[in-house]
């Protein structure tokens, strides 16, 4: 698959450079046979431009879902202001033809859809499918109980992995009703089948068929055709994946994690920890290999991001700088100091404070020792300081008296007062 710099694809290598889906992609790609996403491999047309005519899968197969004028979803925003699909629920369709999915053990459908449409009554009747105003719908052929497709209502969920099998269909009611963006998935081992909702595993149905059949080759995007009838999906769809294989539960989690954290939940800020190095000399380079960036979103959740921005650092000049970390429009800082230049000779220092290190203090006064006591000190401290500009080592000469050859030890405190303020 060829990608450009905004992650379109094409199927021309000109002007761009060809990567993989594990390159491009944060969730799992092996086995991703379709992959439509609503911020990409868009083709806009109609009067005001903003009529989806074609909508091409990012993933292992070659697969173009494609709309005339009259029938082609609204390229819009959700509640979040994400980009998304607005399907009218009157006759807004997408479709290709040329799927096959029969004879297939395992499998996995997801999407991230808001459906506003007509309420579908008693989802706990066995004959009622779930298979009206589906968002991903493959016809049906055959002696029956085929196909497949996934319905996520405001108030219920229903999927199918055409068996033939009789109510050959997965079904979970919502706690409550929703109103918002969410994430479906549907998974098939064998004879188990799974659902989730929002990454959570809801219903578990064991003994089913093991393998599918029964499956047409035509796949709608909100369509489905139940008793002959057309039924169209009113609301907004962000994202249809389909996995050639059964996903585990930690692909499912991952993948709802990022569908939600992409359309369903809304970035409230972000926090820095680190960096441990804080301390730079001039014209030292910003180390941020502790640095630890963590995106927090509206629903709570949260994750370490490595694709931000770094502004603010300079070392060019001395003094404490901030350091303003930017993701998604989102900001957080940090502060670090730059340390002026040491380029202080002490050497005459160092011979001073070893040579006092030598004297015999008991050929001198009690008051004169401690006089010297505290001048050593702040010598010592002076010479151990690599922080002190030359500035900050001038000599404090109102404190220098000569030397008059008594042993007092003011005589020697003069070579060590140093103002260190």
């Amino acid at each position: 698959m060829w990608y450009d710099e905004t992650r379109n694809s094409r199927q021309s290598g000109t002007n761009w450079g060809e990567v993989t889906l594990e390159e491009e992609s944060d969730i799992p790609t092996n086995g991703l046979d379709i992959w439509i996403s609503s911020d990409c491999g868009l083709t806009l047309g109609g009067e005001d431009g903003t009529s989806v005519l074609k909508w091409e899968s990012q993933g292992i197969s070659d697969v173009t879902f494609e709309a005339d004028e009259n029938s082609a979803p609204t390229l819009s925003t959700n509640e979040n202001g994400v980009t998304s699909l607005l399907f009218d629920g009157t006759s807004d369709v997408m479709e290709f033809d040329g799927v096959d999915y029969n004879g297939k053990s395992e499998l996995t459908m997801i999407v991230a859809t808001n459906y506003t449409g007509e309420k579908v009554g008693n989802p706990e009747g066995d004959w009622t499918s779930g298979d009206k105003y589906s968002a991903l719908y493959v016809t049906e052929t055959g002696s029956g109980w085929g196909g497949l497709f996934v319905s996520p209502y405001q108030d219920w969920v229903a999927a199918r992995f055409g068996t033939g099998q009789q109510f050959c269909n997965i079904k979970y009611v919502r706690p409550e009703e929703i109103n918002r963006t969410s994430v479906t998935a549907a998974v098939k081992s064998g004879s188990t089948e799974k659902m989730y909702v929002d990454g959570e595993n809801v219903v578990t149905k064991e003994g089913t068929e093991e393998t599918t059949t029964n499956i047409g080759s035509t796949m709608y995007v909100g369509k489905s055709i139940c008793a002959g009838k057309d039924n169209f999906f009113q609301g907004t769809i962000f994202e249809i994946l389909i996995y050639d294989r059964a996903l585990a539960d930690a692909e499912i989690e991952q993948i709802s994690t990022y569908l939600n954290q992409k359309y369903v939940s809304a970035l409230d800020s972000i926090t820095v920890s680190g960096p441990t190095k804080t301390e730079y000399k001039i014209g030292e380079e910003l180390d941020l290999a502790s640095l630890e960036v963590t995106a927090h979103y509206s629903d709570g959740s949260e994750v370490a991001v490595e694709e931000y921005e770094v502004s603010g650092f300079d070392s060019s000049t001395a003094g404490e700088k901030t350091v303003t970390v930017t993701y998604e429009g989102k900001a957080a800082a940090f502060t670090v100091n730059v340390l002026p230049d040491d380029d202080t000779d002490k050497t005459d220092l160092e011979i001073a404070v070893e040579l006092a290190g030598l004297l015999d203090l008991n050929r001198y006064t009690e008051e004169s020792v401690q006089v010297f006591r505290v001048a050593l000190a702040s010598a010592q401290a002076v010479f151990s300081n690599e922080t002190l500009s030359v500035d900050d080592q001038k000599p404090d000469n109102n404190n220098q008296n000569q030397n008059d050859g008594t042993n007092d030890a003011n005589s020697v405190h003069s070579r060590f007062c140093y103002d260190i303020s």
